[in-house]
């Protein structure tokens, strides 16, 4: 009697997929590797989530060892299974299910594969879901081949660890199915590798989360089932890079914009990124000889503005501008775009007069005046802009630029302006979701009210240094070092000893059909540095690079490749 169960122990592997990155604590070579392997190039059909795999071009191809096929831990690969991995010099290689897969991307030689080669086996520590694995013990180890990892799709990994479904037959060969559904898929192909530890630099390699390097994200996210992940592409550009800067991009409808080399600001289309335009040149920093200004990108109601400060703080100037295809359009600094509106808060340098607030309709020929002409409006900062809900503008306003800044409520028919709370906003921080307000007072508490100040009450009496709320769901990060993302409703750790720096909302569209929120990490060597929530308050993503690489346009996630 056929034994389905052997057979497939026999000649099914695949293999989990993640960035394994090189570190820059250095791993001697003879540590990363040990005895030498045999493998061999597929012959029968390979079909991964859907995706038909062509081994004759690809520069990590499948191999087989021991009749069992292994596939490359590369990110892309990882990813697409649902898998992530971390890597650092103590706990060595770290494997773990997701659930959640990104797209497929070809990454393909000009010459083609020999059908066998020789691997090595891994000796450095391995943990899988939790679990140590001791790949000298094992029948099917790891096996690094071409200064990546190769991960066997044995049953006991492929079922039992990560939940695979697989079939075979003669004519359709092997066909593996993750968990999840393919998230998205990408438009352009990248060499982007992950290196052994200690084996020496790769094409466009990514550092391990906290080395301090600018290379893909370490991992893909995770979800609830039946809360999908935001579509998932790579866009390989040739974004600017300066030492630890990355040059600013943002995508808006149908274009990605971005600061290339030289200071100049492009548009190219999502579908053709070689058809690049220069729509603006950064002018130079008064304070850095020979440097470029420092310039952000940002997308509001699907249009892509650029902003830029020349000069000191106190004495420079600000410049915003709404992005063309083919140019840019002047406006003041800082200018929101809603659906129906653009409004300004007139400011230079860090100085602003009182009555800055300006708003224009469509029917307007010019910016007029809205709310108190007594009170000086502000910029909120990151993860705090201001919002408008219906004719509500929701912003911080002060008397002078030296007295505190209160939250306000402005009417923009009635030109009313209220103060919604009678301390000010700790850190300028707050959050609407729904029909309430989230924020952290003076003494450092979170507290709800609603859209019209009224019904104020206390979350936690624990003082909190940062907020926000999504799908109904409030979440604080406290003071002091070691200090986890926590729900409130249920106390649950998102991330267990990372250090928040920032909650900033990341909204697709204006109403809010689609939304996110997106925290960021300080480096911590082995963790994340990125998470996003959706409006479900579910894990979406979660990454070990920084935020600078990831965009949000639409309901797509764009990773940011940067190609010279």
């Amino acid at each position: 009697m056929f034994n389905f169960k052997w057979f497939v122990r026999r000649c099914l592997v695949f293999s989990l997929m993640t960035v394994l990155v090189f570190t820059t604590v250095y791993v001697p070579a003879q540590s990363a590797f040990a005895a030498s392997a045999n493998v061999t190039i597929p012959t029968f059909k390979v079909t991964l989530n859907g995706k038909l795999i062509d081994n004759t071009l690809r520069k990590y191809p499948l191999i087989v060892y021991r009749e069992i096929t292994y596939v490359p831990m590369t990110w892309y690969d990882c990813r697409f299974l649902g898998l992530e991995s971390n890597w650092n010099s103590k706990s060595g290689l770290t494997i773990s299910k997701t659930g959640v897969t990104g797209g497929y991307y070809d990454d393909n030689v000009t010459s083609p594969n020999r059908a066998s080669y020789s691997a090595q086996t891994a000796s450095f520590a391995i943990t899988v879901n939790g679990k140590s694995i001791n790949n000298a013990a094992e029948t099917y180890p790891l096996l690094i081949f071409r200064d990546i990892t190769y991960f066997p799709l044995t049953w006991r990994f492929a079922v039992d660890e990560f939940g695979w479904q697989y079939a075979y037959t003669a004519a359709g060969g092997l066909v593996i199915n993750s968990s999840a559904a393919e998230s998205g898929s990408g438009n352009t192909s990248s060499s982007n590798t992950g290196n052994v530890p200690g084996s020496g630099s790769g094409s466009n390699s990514g550092n391990v989360p906290g080395s301090g390097g600018t290379g893909s994200p370490s991992g893909s996210g995770t979800g609830s089932a039946g809360q999908a992940a935001p579509d998932s592409k790579t866009l390989n550009i040739p974004i600017a890079t300066r030492g630890d800067y990355i040059g600013a991009c943002a995508v808006a409808g149908a274009y990605v914009y971005y600061e290339g080399a030289g200071g100049k600001i492009y548009s190219a289309p999502l579908t053709n990124l070689s058809a690049s335009k220069v729509v603006y040149q950064l002018p130079k920093d008064t304070l850095q000889v020979d440097q470029y200004v420092q310039a952000g990108l940002r997308t509001q109601n699907e249009r892509a503005w650029l902003y830029y400060h020349v000069g000191s703080a106190t004495m420079g100037t600000n410049y915003m501008f709404r992005l063309k295809t083919d140019g840019v359009e002047d406006f003041s600094y800082f200018t929101y775009e809603t659906a129906d509106k653009l409004i300004s808060i007139e400011q230079a340098g860090t100085w602003a007069q009182v009555g800055n607030l300006k708003i224009k309709s469509p029917s307007d020929t010019a910016f007029r005046q809205a709310g108190d002409r007594e009170l000086t409006y502000s910029n909120t900062g990151v993860g705090s802009d201001p919002r408008l809900i219906g004719n509500t503008l929701y912003t911080f306003a002060s008397k002078d630029m030296t007295t505190p800044r209160y939250l306000y409520a402005i009417d923009l028919l009635s030109g009313a302006s209220t103060k919604l709370f009678e301390e000010s906003i700790w850190a300028n921080r707050f959050s609407i979701d729904g029909n309430n307000i989230y924020f952290i007072g003076e003494d450092g508490l979170a507290r709800q009210m609603n859209l019209d100040g009224t019904n104020v009450k206390i979350l936690s009496q624990q003082q909190a240094r940062g907020i926000g709320a999504i799908g109904g769901e409030v979440y604080l990060f406290h003071d002091g070092n070691n200090t986890p993302l926590i729900r409130l409703s249920d106390g649950k750790i998102i991330n267990q000893g990372q250090h928040p720096t920032e909650i900033r909302p990341v909204v697709s569209d204006i109403d809010k059909q689609t939304a996110y929120l997106w925290v960021s990490f300080d480096m911590i060597p082995g963790g994340y540095r990125t998470i996003i929530l959706n409006s479900a308050g579910n894990v979406v993503y979660q990454s070990g690079d920084v935020k600078d690489r990831i965009v949000i346009g639409g309901n797509t996630l764009y990773y940011i490749n940067s190609v010279n």
